[in-house]
């Protein structure tokens, strides 16, 4: 895991340099580089810490080289889990040939590179880096279908004048951008905050996409962002940008129109079979790894995937052993212990987090956060990662992407159940979860709602959160079900293979059945570590709304303010609403702030 930034066409003061990779410093505390052309320079020139074992701060006075005027700039912060040796340091270049800033994991690099290698490639490391950037150098564009892996990256070709680059098919990694086609400028980053830092960005909100989020609940989708003047590249998709011309192509490799094969069946040992290599690749680095047990199937899978001994953290939600918070998510000892007899080769830890739940906590975590989170619920896997952080772990595995692959939620139960004479007692098993009016769907709406959260809704949303609330605290994420070879199995089957025996997402469930205790393979009650204090925090929301609306611009135009102010303060404004007036407010404060309005 590591933060990008790079720009063409841009003639960036060493001032803005330095506040770009500062910007970036959380994800990447190890390390920083930066490789640039100038017209004295064009096959490129590093620039690298003086010190590499005290990189930080970093300051103007390192970067001599970089006071004339520069083509393409690339820079990176490195969180140094993968790759040894000062090769492995980033931005890595081919002299003559361009170079390459990366953010993310190339699982099968190792294979890839023995490819290459065959083909006369020779390399300076042991870092999936350099095999990413000779891939492209081997197969161009085409690099981006031989990835397994999550990615964010750009490659500045200097034999074809252009820069290239690509986000996985999920957006596990971000990569946000701008584009000022008449001046010919482009620039582009991991988060919008070093874009804002380097003068690259207005930090203006975007007044649909804000009543969008206030009112609706929606969240920006596709290249949509909070701000009106900075893309976000779409998941999926590749893109070039040519600065002779200024033109910007972008395509999408990755299709989110799949089509299932009616034939295809389960195979949960062959699921198992898989989950286990995805386990095994994703285990390896060069600091500790982890992975974030909870009482459910998916975490456990991964649990029972490990061929050799596995840390695991799994949350407690009390405070001198009662739970606090409203809706708080349920105390799952008893299921995570049951796992612990059945796997004998884990070692549990438990953390407590009832006395992070403060609401300084949730403002610090509305601060890591560059565009407002959807909801409060992403709090709890923020004060997970500031908990595991300080074990010194920087790697953690978790069970995302289980449910939207493999029809795991509960709002796609009544149809289903419905349309196949599922008796009426199964259905009840989930009870309340079931989504209000759910039932009146037909299973191409079904269907068509399934893609939706798997390409433009719930899944991206839960990566964005994810990605800021582990990077807040300096720890990568891996997701094995988000694995190429997974998510193909997923994709092609049918929805009747995955209601078998009554259940959802039978092949997840069945494919370690025999391993796992039967409550957690095929427990129906297990839900997500959430937890909605913005009861319990009413006073503070009502202090801070009443601050948004007075100082807030796109409140102002998107909404009358005097209207809300009474629903705010005559009890009329959900929690929910509260929250994400606050939320909206603060990420226009921090962006305007940044971008030095």
């Amino acid at each position: 895991m590591c933060g990008i930034f790079g720009s063409v066409g841009v003639t960036l003061g060493n001032a803005n340099i330095v506040a770009a990779l500062t910007a970036l410093r959380h994800r990447g505390p190890d390390g920083w580089g930066v490789w640039t052309t100038d017209p004295d320079s064009p096959e490129g020139t590093a620039i690298w810490p003086a010190d590499p074992d005290r990189p930080w701060p970093c300051n103007e006075g390192q970067f001599p080289i970089l006071e004339s005027p520069r083509e393409v700039l690339l820079a990176n912060t490195r969180l140094g889990l993968c790759g040894h040796g000062p090769h492995s340091r980033q931005p890595v270049s081919a002299i003559g040939r361009g170079a390459i800033t990366f953010n993310g994991e190339i699982y099968n690099y190792r294979s890839l590179r023995t490819g290459l290698e065959r083909d006369g490639f020779q390399f300076r490391s042991d870092s999936d880096t350099e095999v990413l950037l000779a891939g492209f150098l081997r197969w161009g564009p085409a690099v981006v279908h031989r990835l397994d892996g999550p990615f964010a990256f750009a490659i500045w070709d200097s034999a074809n004048r252009r820069l290239f680059g690509a986000r996985d098919r999920f957006g596990e990694k971000p990569f946000y951008f701008t584009h000022e086609s008449a001046s010919r400028k482009f620039a582009f980053a991991s988060t919008p905050r070093a874009l804002f830092a380097a003068g690259l960005a207005s930090g203006a909100v975007s007044d649909s996409i804000a009543a969008g989020y206030l009112f609706a609940r929606t969240p920006p989708s596709g290249d949509e962002t909070f701000f009106d003047d900075m893309r976000r590249l779409p998941q999926g998709c590749s893109f070039e940008y040519i600065p002779d011309t200024s033109q910007l192509h972008i395509a999408e490799f990755s299709s989110s129109s799949f089509e299932v094969d009616p034939t295809a069946t389960a195979d949960p040992n062959h699921l198992r079979t898989i989950l286990i290599e995805g386990m095994e690749l994703r285990r390896q680095a060069n600091s500790p790894v982890a992975l974030c047990l909870s009482g459910g199937v998916d975490s456990g899978n991964l649990a029972a995937s490990a061929r050799s001994r596995l840390t695991c953290f799994s949350l407690i939600n009390t405070v001198d052993s009662q739970p606090i918070g409203e809706n708080a998510f349920p105390d799952e000892r008893e299921q995570v212990k049951s796992i612990e007899v059945a796997l004998p080769n884990l070692s549990i830890a438990f953390l407590p987090i009832g006395n992070e739940i403060t609401f300084a906590n949730f403002q610090r975590f509305v601060s890591d956060h560059d565009e407002p989170p959807l909801n409060s619920g992403s709090f709890v896997q923020w004060l997970l990662m500031k908990k595991i952080a300080e074990t010194g772990t920087r790697v953690v595995i978790t069970g995302q992407g289980a449910d939207e692959l493999f029809w795991g939620y509960p709002w796609y139960i009544p149809t289903y159940s419905r349309d196949h004479h599922w008796d009426r007692v199964w259905r009840d098993d989930f009870g309340g979860r079931l989504a209000a009016g759910s039932a009146a769907l037909n299973m191409a709406d079904i269907d068509q709602l399934r893609r939706q959260e798997l390409f433009r809704t719930r899944l991206p949303q839960h990566l964005r959160d994810d990605d800021s609330n582990s990077m807040a605290h300096g720890i990568e994420t891996r997701n094995p079900y988000l694995g190429r070879h997974v998510v193909d199995i997923a994709l092609s089957l049918p929805a009747s293979e995955c209601f078998q025996q009554r259940t959802t997402k039978y092949p997840v469930r069945a494919a370690f059945s025999s391993t796992l205790p039967a409550d957690v393979a095929w427990g129906k009650t297990k839900r997500g570590l959430y937890i909605d204090c913005t009861t319990q925090w009413s006073d503070q929301l009502l202090v801070e709304g009443r601050r948004a609306l007075e100082q807030s611009a796109v409140l102002a135009r998107i909404a009358d303010p005097r209207q809300l102010r009474d629903d705010l303060a005559q009890g009329r404004m959900s929690s929910g609403m509260r929250w994400r007036l606050v939320a909206l407010a603060s990420a226009e404060a921090a962006a305007s702030s940044r971008a030095g309005r």
